[in-house]
């Protein structure tokens, strides 16, 4: 089965660089970085900083036992510590919406279902390009 290359959305002021913006897979509007913190649960790795700002963002077609199966395949991979995931209350989702910096976002399949992985950046838990990128790529070779 050949490995298709993970789905980048990016929102149009995004200052990421040397990205390829593609139509979303299942051509549906992309979503922005506002979208996915208000309209999905977002689970974090609290315990390992190199994950810091990166979400696994899960709508409610999947289980919190769905996401922490996603969850266990990324800590097969090493990139997600063996702390318990956390989750971003509902009452920090405006905050965190006007301040974190949206980088982008990926799109993978459990159980036939579409869930996303985004990355955001903030003065005092700034992301870790090296590990947004081993995050897409485990997404995009295990989650398709």
């Amino acid at each position: 089965m050949a490995i298709k290359q993970p789905i980048i959305q990016l929102s149009p002021n995004h200052n990421a660089t040397k990205q390829e913006q593609r139509p979303h897979e299942d051509h549906a509007m992309p979503l922005s970085g506002t979208d996915l913190i208000n309209d999905f649960e977002l689970y974090f790795d609290g315990a390992d900083m190199t994950n810091a700002s990166l979400y696994l963002c899960v709508g409610a077609d999947l289980t919190d036992a769905d996401a922490q199966a996603i969850i266990a395949t990324l800590r097969g991979d090493n990139l997600w510590s063996a702390e318990p995931a956390k989750t971003v209350p509902e009452a920090h989702k405006p905050m965190y919406a006007k301040e974190m910096k949206f980088i982008g976002y990926v799109s993978g399949k459990y159980a036939g279902k579409t869930f996303h992985a985004a990355a955001y950046d903030h003065p005092k838990f700034a992301y870790n390009p090296a590990r947004w990128e081993q995050w897409k790529a485990a997404i995009g070779s295990k989650f398709r």
